[in-house]
């Protein structure tokens, strides 16, 4: 099995969910496969490849996408979880 494989056909999507505090300099621990966010605002974010996105997104709103990092600098919403697998 290729390293950057990840095997889901068990159906077990996330193995665990946990608050996420935006930083700057320092990854997620672990691969994370989706936010959710409590309350509304942007989000900014390092994608699987390192690639900053900004999003703006309602309350209550699940982000489907691998994040290595979410920035403090730009992250109005407040609330984030991140789904691991």
């Amino acid at each position: 099995m290729p390293a950057n494989f990840i095997d889901l056909s068990a159906g077990n999507v996330a193995r665990d969910f946990s608050a996420i505090t935006p930083n700057n300099t320092t990854d997620l621990t672990g691969t994370c496969i989706g936010l959710y966010v409590t309350v509304a605002g942007d989000v900014v974010y390092l994608n699987a490849n390192g690639v900053e996105r900004t999003v703006t997104v309602p309350n209550n709103f699940k982000l489907d996408c691998i994040v290595k990092r979410v920035k403090a600098t730009g992250t109005t919403a407040t609330g984030i979880y991140g789904y691991f697998i």
